[in-house]
């Protein structure tokens, strides 16, 4: 009797995901989508795709079974490896990725700024021209070859693509693995 007492007053820990980063964040769901807390850092992830940092920064987000990740203007949040449960992957799926897709030059072709409220956009693509034109770094030539972009400066700069849209470029360092820069089109 004892034990089935303690059995039935058992609370149950909302699940936890950890970051790519090593930051352990508790989750909880409501009609909206989930919101992962770790101290006062707040992300939210709506059943929409829509993803908001407690600091008011919008983005888009995605799960597969490799895990979830939320992309913003200056940063992505991941969870490798991590999957919700099967009650809230269904009601997230929605936001399922579709996969990886292969990138095309056209997927690149336009300007790409870091925030459109900046003064000068940080590269270009224009059919073979590919200029890398960052305002703190003299402009270099860019080549391109299957998902590689490399920026020829002093030095090589290696990034994968990561993940796209016609607006919206995400890069990962080769250099530095677990460093991503993300790109948008302002019109």
């Amino acid at each position: 009797m004892f034990l089935a007492l303690m059995l039935s007053t058992a609370v149950v820990a909302p699940p936890g995901f950890a970051s790519a980063a090593g930051v352990e964040y508790v989750a909880t769901d409501n009609r909206h989508g989930v919101v992962l807390r770790a101290g006062n850092e707040v992300l939210y992830l709506g059943r929409d795709c829509d993803a908001a940092m407690a600091n008011g920064e919008r983005g888009r987000w995605w799960w597969s079974e490799k895990g979830f990740a939320a992309y913003f203007t200056m940063a992505t949040v991941r969870f490798p490896g991590q999957r919700f449960d099967a009650r809230l992957a269904d009601r997230l799926r929605k936001c399922r990725s579709p996969g990886p897709r292969p990138v095309t030059a056209e997927d690149l072709e336009g300007v790409w700024w870091y925030r459109c409220d900046e003064p000068h956009a940080v590269f270009a693509v224009g059919g073979e021209e590919w200029t890398w034109a960052d305002s703190e770094l003299p402009p270099a030539r860019m080549s391109f070859d299957g998902d590689i972009v490399t920026v020829h400066m002093d030095y090589e700069s290696n990034w994968r693509f990561h993940s796209g849209t016609r607006d919206r470029l995400v890069f990962e360092s080769l250099d530095e693995p677990g460093r991503f820069h993300a790109y948008r089109t302002c019109d």
